[in-house]
């Protein structure tokens, strides 16, 4: 009936344990790689303000913004598992929270999703169809916008991922580097207006938190 206990079968804290240490794992890693994308991103010179200029910084920095795609790519692979193992691990304590900070980050994911689309199109050629200097600062608007986003949905699921690992034992500090984290996004949310320095420090604060979280993930009790 509905106030039965619920009956553990044999294997299941096992099978917890398995999916939180490929969950830590796969967190770590993938904050890793998306690290690297966005700090290919980050130390990009400012794109200049002219479409007919633009299709010269595309070239010049295409190796740049190839590699980005690529570790974007597998960053959602890596972390999309993550996300949800722990929105698993966290959501019988922390309901509400728990379901609003995954969610949140599962909707960055989307969006980084949307980037490696927008940033292949600029160094990837499709039919041999050439882009006109107009097409080309639409696409460069648009991976910047895109970022915008993601690190605002990033902010967003951090910081309320800062109330669901509270109390966590000695990973008290968890809250804080979610906080903090989060807080850093916000900043780095302008990336056409913030300096490098900055950019650089909420992508590095972001896989801080990642290694943290996938930490804790691993050595936590099911």
């Amino acid at each position: 009936m509905g106030n039965e206990p619920e009956v553990h079968r044999p294997g299941t804290t096992s099978t917890h344990r398995f999916e939180q240490t490929f969950g830590g794992w796969a967190l770590i890693v993938g904050g890793t790689l998306l690290f690297g994308a966005l700090l290919l991103i980050a130390l990009l010179p400012p794109a200049p303000a002219a479409p007919s200029e633009l299709a010269r910084w595309v070239q010049e920095h295409s190796f740049q913004l190839s590699m980005s795609d690529e570790l974007m790519f597998f960053a959602i692979v890596c972390s999309t598992p993550a996300i949800i193992i722990l929105l698993r691990t966290v959501r019988l304590s922390r309901p509400v929270s728990s379901l609003i900070g995954c969610s949140s980050l599962l909707l960055a994911m989307t969006l980084l999703g949307l980037m490696v689309v927008i940033a292949g199109r600029l160094v990837y050629p499709v039919f041999g169809i050439a882009m006109s200097d107009d097409s080309i600062a639409l696409i460069v608007s648009m991976l910047y916008g895109t970022l915008h986003c993601l690190e605002l949905f990033a902010a967003v699921g951090l910081i309320a991922l800062g109330f669901a690992l509270r109390d966590e034992g000695v990973w008290y500090l968890l809250p804080v580097a979610s906080f903090g984290a989060g807080g850093l996004q916000i900043l780095g949310a302008f990336p056409w207006l913030t300096p490098a320095w900055l950019n650089v420090t909420a992508t590095a604060a972001l896989l801080f938190w990642t290694i943290a979280v996938g930490l804790w993930l691993r050595t936590t009790r099911p």
